[in-house]
């Protein structure tokens, strides 16, 4: 069992990938192994953060689409919270699935607070054709106050934004079958 613990911390530091203790942890717990926390804690903290040069993707005229949003609406669609810093341009229609126009077109996006750009991207919610908000049943009641979402949220909703937010509860709504 150590062995395997060993192992893990070696991968994780070659790999120079991210490590919490919680997560090792928790995978031990799960194969219901028995290990001190103490003796990973202490290998743990010879670990050393680093930064490494990268050549990235940009998304280019994101900056403008987001200008285009906080004109266009100001304040999170759902929520009202209007501290631009705390506000996301979030797309409709995904931008690894927008063509070029697509990308850049304010018809396609919202302009949401985290949380509830979390919801909209990962399909937790979505909107019918008249703004009225969808929202899956894999989000739990309490999930739902947590987050702040009720089946009462409406937004508005263009006639150019329908074609975007058809794809969105077809392609990335959790719920799409029963739609």
């Amino acid at each position: 069992m150590i062995k395997l613990y060993h192992v893990l911390v070696q991968l994780f530091v070659r790999e120079k990938k991210d490590i919490r203790i919680e997560f090792i942890y928790a995978y031990f717990s799960d194969l219901s192994l028995d290990i001190d926390v103490k003796y990973i804690e202490k290998d743990i903290e010879n670990l050393e953060g680093d930064t490494r040069l990268s050549v990235i993707k940009a998304r280019v005229h994101q900056s403008d689409f987001r200008k285009i949003l906080l004109c266009k609406y100001g304040k999170c669609c759902i929520c009202g919270i209007d501290e631009e810093e705390l506000l996301t341009a979030s797309h409709i229609k995904p931008w690894v699935k927008s063509d070029n126009k697509e990308k850049v077109n304010g018809y396609n996006g919202l302009l949401l607070c985290p949380n509830h750009d979390k919801l909209f991207d990962s399909g937790f919610i979505s909107f019918d054709n008249k703004g009225k908000i969808l929202i899956s049943k894999s989000l739990s009641v309490e999930n739902q106050q947590f987050m702040n979402i009720s089946g009462d949220i409406q937004i508005n909703l263009s006639y150019e934004m329908k074609p975007f937010m058809t794809y969105h509860r077809k392609h990335i709504y959790k719920d799409k079958e029963s739609l």
